[in-house]
Order: C-alpha cells, then sequence, then structure tokens
C-alpha cells in the first residue's frame, strides 16, 4: 500500500483549476496541476502610493481593466516612496544572478509635487561621490520608476489636499445632460438617483476649505432625498462619477498611470513566465 499525504490548494479569484502536491513516504513530491493552473503562478507588482485615497484611485482605474495582481505600500508622506523604492531596486539587483524573478514596482505620487522637488529628494538618497555601480544603478532608475498623477488645478488658495480639490472640481463639471445620456433612466427609481447626484453636486459646490483633505468628510454630510446608491462608500461613489460622466478629465488624471500598470503587469507577467523555477502562493499563518 501507497502511503501518501495530499495537499489541495484551493484556486484564487481568477484562477480556474486545481494543483495538487502529493507528497509520499519515499520523499517523492509529485505535482498535478489543472486548468489555468498548469500555467505558473504570476506574483503581484507593488505599488507605493501616498495614502488609502491614491489606492481608490488606482482601484477605480482597474475596475475596467482584467485583473491587475498588485500590492500596495502606503509611504504616508511622498518624500518616503524614493527611499523604499531605492531599498526595493537594490535587492532586486541581487536577483539577476539567480532564477528568481526580479521585483516589479512603481511609486506613484498624488501629482502635487514639482519636478525640481523630485530631482532633490532623489539627490539626497546617496551621499558622496564614491560609491558602487550597484548602487548608481538603482539611484538612476529612480526617476523613470517614480510617477505622478496629472492635477489640473493648482489653486494658491489650497494650502492643503490638492488631490481633494481637484476631485472636487471635475466632480463639479459633470452635467445633467451628460448623465441622462450615459445612463438613458428609464424608470422613476434612476430618474431620482439622477436628481440625488445632482443634488450632491450642488452641495459639493459650496464647500469651501483651507484644507481639502476634509472634502470626503464633509461630502459625508449631505442627506439626499432618495437612497443614494454607493454613497456610503463616498471616494469610490465620486471617483467613479468622475470616471463615467467627466470622462474627459479623468483621462487627463489617470492615462499615465493606466498605461504604467497595463505595462508593469506585462513586464511582471514575462519575468515570472521566463523564470524556470515555479512559484505558489501560500496563506499567512495565524499567530494564534
Amino acid at each position: 500500500m501507497n502511503n501518501k499525504t495530499i495537499n489541495i490548494d484551493i484556486p484564487n479569484i481568477g484562477m480556474i483549476g486545481t494543483k495538487i502536491v502529493e507528497h509520499r513516504k519515499n520523499g517523492d513530491v509529485i505535482e498535478t496541476r489543472t486548468g489555468s493552473f498548469s500555467a505558473k503562478y504570476i506574483a503581484s507588482f507593488f505599488l507605493i502610493v501616498e495614502d488609502n485615497l491614491a489606492k481608490q484611485v488606482i482601484d477605480t482605474i482597474c475596475s475596467d481593466l482584467p485583473n491587475l495582481p498588485r500590492k500596495y505600500i502606503i509611504s504616508g508622506v511622498w518624500g518616503n516612496q524614493a527611499a523604499c523604492l531605492f531599498g526595493f531596486l537594490m535587492y532586486s539587483q541581487q536577483l539577476k544572478s539567480t532564477n528568481i524573478p526580479q521585483f516589479s514596482i512603481l511609486a506613484i505620487d498624488d501629482g502635487d509635487i514639482s519636478q525640481s522637488a523630485r530631482e532633490k529628494r532623489i539627490g539626497k538618497i546617496l551621499k558622496g561621490n564614491y560609491f558602487g555601480a550597484e548602487l548608481k544603478t538603482a539611484k538612476d532608475n529612480l526617476d523613470r520608476l517614480m510617477l505622478s498623477f496629472n492635477l489640473e488645478y493648482h489653486d494658491s488658495n489650497v494650502k492643503a489636499g490638492l488631490p481633494e480639490y481637484n476631485h472636487k472640481k471635475w466632480f463639479e463639471e459633470i452635467r445633467k445632460e451628460e448623465i441622462i445620456k450615459i445612463d438613458a433612466p428609464s424608470n422613476i427609481y434612476y430618474e431620482r438617483q439622477i436628481e440625488s447626484l445632482l443634488e450632491l453636486i450642488e452641495f459639493s459646490k459650496k464647500i469651501e476649505l483651507e484644507d481639502y483633505h476634509k472634502y470626503y468628510e464633509e461630502l459625508t454630510k449631505f442627506k439626499p432625498k432618495n437612497t443614494l446608491e454607493m454613497f456610503h462608500m463616498t471616494e469610490t461613489f465620486i471617483l467613479s462619477s468622475i470616471k463615467k460622466y467627466n470622462a474627459t478629465k479623468w483621462d487627463l488624471y489617470t492615462k499615465d498611470i493606466r498605461d504604467a500598470l497595463i505595462d508593469i503587469d506585462k513586464i511582471n507577467r514575462k519575468n515570472f513566465i521566463d523564470a524556470d523555477i515555479f512559484f505558489e502562493s501560500r496563506t499567512p499563518k495565524s499567530d494564534t
């Protein structure tokens, strides 16, 4: 009788099929894959963003793209992004001489950072003039991998929260005619949804702040006459509305990032497909 232990991986979202790993008592390990599990496991690429709102913007961008395996690193202040990215790049270079795929990573700031400020921050990563080629290569790659959202409005009266201020302006540019053209309401429910959306736009126009980080908090004070679907997810609701009803400004804001996400996904997939070893996803064990 051939005793054996079998581990079966449950497919992740977007994966169809099974992977069975059979550990035999004689030491043999037999792996059987079916469906899309017959292809190689593709690990996530990494995105360094400033805060949760930036993450929600990227999630909104990706809502109509094929599944992109991504993980977020929240940097807080944008100045931390260069240091974090530099560390990733240094470690990635050490993988060149192995059969392990290099990390795929981008840093994305909110769009309110000047080019001169970025260059100054990158310049401070390394001190002195005498450092190795690996450090120089990593530093040279920083600017290429540090991207920005594109903001349209740069009002000197806005002391903080410039991304939120731009979201406010783009949301307020939405017109009833465009909403009706896109949604073509066919019953009273959808007509009331549009009515409440227009009421929210007017409410937004009355919000005036010095620090627009509080913009979304102020929006939650709006009390629609009718239930406004998804409004409890305020940031996602506003961003999705801009994307849907003010597409020109949304493309202005996000097109460069959207293109970069598609490109890095292709690079990341190729790196793992070309690797001559198989990787697998494991669920972290609980400490309890």
